[in-house]
């Protein structure tokens, strides 16, 4: 019997981060959204699909610049919430929609730029996602795609960890199928970018503040969030619920009361179609 996947892998999953998202999630990923612009020619007239796009960050950005954006989510909530802001914004130049970005909805060579940030990284599929980037692309189009940094350079991984090993002394976490540090690797990134059609692909490394206001604000994102799923689905509601407060208090310890800085390194590639 197949296993069913895990909630990162799942629209219900993302819809229920939605509520926390923009206040935790997207502070940091935000920050690394604005460096792809620095690796593509965006403006006016310029057709460009975000994929996996959340609440909108790369979409709204892309937007501003002129783009003429198709945003995709296969998250109906997420969907609801950039509709929300692209109307608050007054952003004519943005269409929403729901769809899978391992089978996209869209013709051959139909896009000049594809976007993806932080997404790919949960998809069960990740070969057919680049191959969908890399078949509605045009010739000489360019794919951005980020993904997390190594694992000790991510600095809510290692901060879980050992709130984990607080909460639930000698747990031994073992991530099953997909999980946030895929492709943390950037050569196994760039080998899958390649194989999927793309000529050239260059890889960015950099590391950006996550500020947060302080330390009580993971608590709803560890709550919500669906790539803590793994975690979740290997200890008891308890224990996870003793992780959240272990994850708290060390921050705590760490910042006080005030905001709350970790240090979040990311890869960014620029993947070129021939």
């Amino acid at each position: 019997m197949q296993q069913p996947l895990p909630a990162d892998q799942r629209p219900d999953g993302w819809d229920a981060a939605t509520a926390h998202y923009e206040d935790t999630v997207e502070r940091i990923t935000a920050r690394f959204a604005q460096k792809m612009f620095d690796h593509a020619d965006v403006g006016v007239g310029t057709k460009l699909l975000d994929v996996a796009s959340g609440a909108g960050v790369v979409a709204l950005s892309a937007a501003k610049l002129g783009a003429d954006v198709l945003a995709t989510d296969f998250s109906p909530k997420m969907a609801d919430r950039l509709r929300e802001r692209v109307a608050a914004e007054g952003l004519p130049n943005v269409r929403v929609e729901v769809m899978d970005g391992q089978a996209l909805d869209l013709p051959d060579a139909s896009q000049d730029i594809v976007t993806c940030n932080f997404g790919v990284i949960f998809f069960p599929d990740h070969a057919a996602g680049f191959g969908e980037f890399s078949r509605v692309l045009r010739s000489g189009g360019t794919a951005l795609i980020t993904t997390w940094g190594s694992p000790d350079r991510v600095a809510l991984f290692p901060l879980i960890m050992a709130a984990v090993q607080e909460a639930v002394p000698d747990f031994q976490f073992t991530p099953p199928g997909s999980n946030a540090l895929n492709f943390s690797d950037s050569a196994v990134m760039s080998d899958a970018l390649r194989q999927a059609g793309f000529a050239t692909v260059d890889a960015h490394t950099s590391s950006e503040p996550w500020v947060l206001p302080s330390a009580r604000t993971i608590e709803g994102q560890m709550q919500t969030n669906p790539g803590l799923a793994n975690l979740k689905a290997q200890i008891t509601p308890e224990q996870f619920e003793a992780t959240i407060q272990a994850t708290v208090r060390i921050l705590q310890e760490r910042h006080g009361d005030g905001p709350v800085t970790l240090d979040m390194e990311a890869h960014l590639f620029v993947a070129h179609k021939p």
